[in-house]
C-alpha cells in the first residue's frame, strides 16, 4: 500500500511539473486533458500497477524458489515494454521521451520497494543460541 502511495503521489508531481515548467503534455496522449485531471489519472493508473505488482510478488514467493529474482526480471521487463511504448504513439518525441522517462522511473521505483521489502521479511532468522548450561555448584573439597 505505501509503495502505491509514493508512486502515485511521484508521478503526479512529475506530471505537474512537467507540464506546469517545462511545457511537455505529458502523459503523451493525454494532451487534451485538464494537468491535474491527467496527473490525476496517471497517478491512479500507477497506483493499480504497484498493486498487480504487489499481487505478482505475493504469487511468486508462494510458488517459486527465489521470488525476489523471478520478480525483478518479470517486472523488469514489464518496465521496458512500457517505456518503450509511448515512443510507438503518433505526436511529438519530447512528448514521448518525457513519458518513456516517467514509465522508467516510476517502475523502477516500484520494483526496488518491493524487492528491497520482499528480500528483507524473507530472511531467514537464525535460532538464538541456546542458554550456556549451568554448572553444578562445586562443593568444597571436592565430590
Amino acid at each position: 500500500m505505501g509503495t502505491a502511495f509514493v508512486a502515485a503521489g511521484l508521478a503526479f508531481t512529475w506530471i505537474l511539473v512537467l507540464r506546469g515548467l517545462f511545457g511537455i503534455a505529458v502523459p503523451a496522449g493525454g494532451s487534451a486533458l485538464d494537468p491535474e485531471a491527467a496527473a490525476g489519472t496517471y497517478a491512479a493508473c500507477t497506483a493499480m500497477a504497484a498493486f498487480q505488482a504487489t499481487a505478482l510478488l505475493h504469487v511468486l514467493t508462494a510458488v517459486a524458489a527465489r521470488p525476489v529474482r523471478a520478480f525483478c526480471w518479470i517486472a523488469g521487463l514489464a518496465v521496458l515494454i512500457m517505456s518503450l511504448m509511448p515512443l510507438t504513439l503518433r505526436g511529438s518525441f519530447d512528448v514521448a521521451a518525457a513519458t518513456g522517462g516517467l514509465n522508467l522511473v516510476g517502475g523502477s521505483l516500484i520494483i526496488a520497494l518491493l524487492a528491497t521489502v520482499t528480500a528483507l521479511s524473507l530472511r531467514r532468522r537464525r535460532p538464538p543460541p541456546p542458554p550456556p548450561s549451568p554448572r553444578p555448584p562445586l562443593l568444597p573439597g571436592g565430590w
